[in-house]
């Protein structure tokens, strides 16, 4: 970016600002144990962003005597920028009104009200053009420490072919990588000799990061991102000379992948393999589209059940169960739902389909004139490519990035570190676009007087607080649950439950814990609220159903025990386990004609799998194994997805017929004093 003459009059950070940058998008790093985790919310980043922002406006509000911080906004900036996020903050607060989670909708409107402050200050600092190196060192850094352990699980799959979990734990930052790559190219290739290296070498681990967390996505989109700002040194023709470095660049992202084959175990397994075979893997490209049908499937019957408002903001996590229920009973046949029986469903993998379900069709518009702003943005880069800055183009390359990738991301905004970047890199374009090559006068802007700006700041702090006093008590209940799970006996636990329940009422793992736990210690009548509660607020995986199917069948309780597993059916119309489940409950309970349709059911879907299901729950597991080893009709036990219905089913076997656990590995069963 080029370079703006000092103002003394402007505020400008000092490292520490730079350090507790850092210190936000590194809080998922923090080496904590247990590894405490919130229900849909991520509250790591959200409470060390709201430290931070909160610490950083007090000073500037305590100081302004010393410096002025200003907010000087040009009229379109104001207009398709500001103005559309605060009215989208607005009406996401709005909709706590009617949203079945209050506490979600003003949750979500907290996020955004901190995003519009990043973004303010990010303006203010990118009137220095020193400051925009510092953030983008600042931004690259943080996502070279997070390539190191993703490099590290990549080399262990490759020597132990251990399970490989390091997509789910660092895919969501390939869509900060996608984003901010086009101006770290820009700057990377206009440094010379080891700053060109040391760059490069940033650049490298970036792409290891993408390259080694295997997102299909993040791969094509950083391939555009290459070709995009090729094409632009191409067209732009007094950027030209840095087509050499470019070369060098682009050919040291080949080779890198190449040592880690070294780690490889087997001649046949080299370390580009997996990469060749998640790109064609069929089935898993299939599994995957169908999920993502499935979530289109059941936001469109939110939106078509609240089309102008929405079921308020955030609340897409905790009513999803719901509304799929809704669809699979009225669409049993669709391949889609037999994808994510036992996960737990939180955004619609689709950022603007979650939008208008969540909004309506009134946040839909909204949003769409945010995005007008990002689109007018882009076209006024691409249009002076040719005599402006390569900056403001790479820039809205990377706001575009974002965009598509939002079209399939479970993260995008909702991950609070990647709407960081976002808003620092459409702080970048808004400068260079909104303004032209250089500003002429101060006039054109719009400026806030010294008193709105203390009322700004003021608005500001308490946002911040209130975000932390949401992730703080979201976290604490976590934390006393957890304590409570480690409690012995069960009655010394229960107060600790009791206290985690009153802070999160929303917090549907403490049911489940609590209720789980009084199922274990057979005190079945004790455990059902709890388990219902806590598939009613959000989970719902097919062996929870299940558990809770037994609980109410072993206590009398035979119609709840079907419409439990009525309730699973909806969800997982196409999973043999729940199918044979159902049809065996319904055999018990004398009612063999919808017994035998729901098995045939299951039949047609997988065969092996259904009998197999069938044997381990008349027979138990014993019967399997033998059987699995003389008719290949059936499968061995641990080859039964999902494997936590497996224990679903042994646990009632062991109900049933106790002398079968004397012969297992463990007790499922405790007796707590």
């Amino acid at each position: 970016m080029p370079e703006q003459k000092s103002d003394s009059s402007l505020w400008y950070p000092g490292r520490l600002f730079y350090v507790g940058l850092a210190f936000v998008l590194l809080a998922n790093m923090l080496p904590l144990d247990p590894n405490w985790s919130t229900f849909i919310h991520m509250w790591r980043v959200e409470t060390a962003a709201s430290i931070f922002l909160g610490s950083t406006l007090i000073y500037l509000l305590l100081n302004q005597k010393r410096f002025s911080f200003r907010i000087d906004i040009y009229p379109e900036e104001w207009k398709f920028i500001v103005l559309p996020v605060i009215a989208f903050i607005l009406w996401s607060s709005l909709s706590a009104l009617w949203a079945p989670s209050w506490k979600s909708a003003v949750h979500h409107s907290l996020i955004w009200a901190e995003y519009l402050v990043f973004y303010i200050i990010f303006r203010q600092m990118l009137e220095s053009g020193a400051s925009f190196s510092k953030l983008l060192t600042v931004f690259v850094f943080t996502l070279v420490l997070f390539s190191l352990p993703a490099i590290v699980d990549y080399c262990a799959y490759l020597s132990f072919a251990n399970p490989f979990t390091v997509g789910t734990r660092f895919a969501k930052y390939g869509e900060q990588i996608v984003t901010i790559l086009p101006l770290v190219l820009l700057a990377v290739i206009r440094t010379r000799g080891k700053k060109f290296v040391i760059a490069g070498a940033g650049v490298a681990l970036m792409w290891l990061l993408i390259f080694c967390s295997l997102g299909r996505v993040n791969y094509f989109l950083f391939g555009c991102v290459i070709c995009s700002v090729l094409a632009g040194l191409l067209i732009s023709k007094r950027h030209r000379r840095y087509l050499p470095r470019f070369a060098v660049l682009t050919a040291l992202l080949i080779i890198v992948p190449m040592p880690l084959s070294l780690f490889s175990t087997t001649p046949a397994t080299d370390s580009i393999a997996p990469m060749v075979s998640r790109l064609s893997d069929a089935e898993g490209i299939s599994s995957s589209n169908n999920f993502r049908k499935m979530m289109f499937s059941v936001a469109s019957l939110m939106i078509a059940d609240h089309p102008v408002a929405g079921i308020g903001a955030d609340n897409f996590g905790t009513q999803v169960n719901a509304y799929r229920e809704r669809y699979g009973a009225a669409h049993p046949d669709d391949i889609a739902l037999a994808t994510a029986e036992d996960e737990i469903p939180e955004h619609a993998h689709n950022e603007f389909v979650q939008i208008v379900a969540e909004l309506g069709a009134v946040g839909g518009i909204i949003f769409a004139w945010f995005l007008t702003g990002v689109a007018v943005v882009a076209f006024r880069a691409i249009r002076r490519i040719k005599s402006g800055s390569l900056y403001a183009a790479g820039a809205a390359l990377g706001l575009g990035m974002f965009l598509v990738s939002s079209l399939v991301s479970s993260y995008s905004f909702r991950v609070m570190q990647n709407g960081i970047v976002f808003f620092f890199v459409l702080a970048v374009a808004a400068k260079l676009s909104f303004r032209g090559i250089r500003r002429e006068s101060d006039s054109e802007m719009i400026a806030m007087s010294p008193s709105h700006l203390k009322l700004a700041f003021s608005a500001a702090i308490l946002v911040c607080v209130g975000l932390l006093v949401y992730s703080g008590v979201r976290v604490s209940s976590v934390i006393i649950a957890s304590r409570a799970n480690q409690t012995r006996p069960l009655e010394t636990a229960r107060p600790l439950y009791d206290l985690a329940m009153r802070l999160d009422d929303e917090n549907p793992d403490v049911r489940q814990n609590l209720g789980m736990r009084l199922f274990g210690n057979r005190r079945f009548r004790e455990a059902i609220p709890y388990l219902e509660s806590a598939v009613s607020i959000g989970r719902g995986p097919s062996s929870e159903l299940s558990y809770l199917a037994t609980a109410k069948s072993v206590t009398g309780d035979a119609s709840g025990a079907e419409q439990s597993m009525a309730s699973a059916a909806a969800l997982y119309p196409r999973s043999p386990f729940v199918l044979t489940r159902y049809a065996t409950l319904l055999k018990d309970n004398g009612k063999t004609d919808e017994s035998a349709d729901l098995f045939s059911r299951a039949l047609q879907i997988d065969e092996r799998s259904a009998n197999t299901w069938r044997l381990l729950i008349d027979s138990g597991p014993k019967a399997v194994s033998e059987m699995a080893a003389r008719d290949r009709r059936y499968s061995p036990v641990m080859d039964l997805v999902p494997k936590n219905s497996i224990y679903s089913v042994v646990a009632e076997r062991f109900i049933k017929h106790p002398e079968e656990e004397q012969f297992s590995i463990g007790k499922f069963f405790t007796e707590e004093e």
